[in-house]
């Protein structure tokens, strides 16, 4: 027959356990090159959010130049959005690796002052 646990015993919180994402060397080589990789592509979003949409219908008319344009524009804005739906998997990582720190912290030093 299993021991029945008590319920401050089945509420304990494990110790979070990972592996460090990245080193401090890697961090340092993508802020390095981001402005390289990404500064044209996410310029090119801010300039389609400072155009109307009457100046973009102007900008881009049916000139097989200006839709060559439109179309690599959409490429880099396409592309910027696919790094930063990488970037939010990567914040949300990091989210969940302070919260189980904080709250393994918090449940710890909670019961620490209650004796357990």
């Amino acid at each position: 027959m299993k021991k029945n646990r008590s319920s401050k015993e089945a509420q304990k919180i494990k110790k979070p356990r990972f592996d460090a994402a990245l080193t401090q060397n890697e961090v340092y080589d993508i802020e390095s090159a981001y402005n390289k990789t990404w500064g044209v592509k996410r310029r090119t979003m801010f300039l389609a959010l400072t155009l109307s949409s009457q100046e973009l219908l102007e900008k881009f008319d049916e000139a097989k130049e200006d839709r060559e344009a439109m179309l690599a524009m959409m490429e880099f804005v396409a592309e910027y959005k696919k790094h930063l739906e990488n970037y939010l998997e990567l914040s949300t990582t990091a989210f969940a690796r302070l919260a189980a720190t904080g709250v393994y912290h918090l449940q710890h030093k909670a019961g620490t002052k209650a004796g357990i």
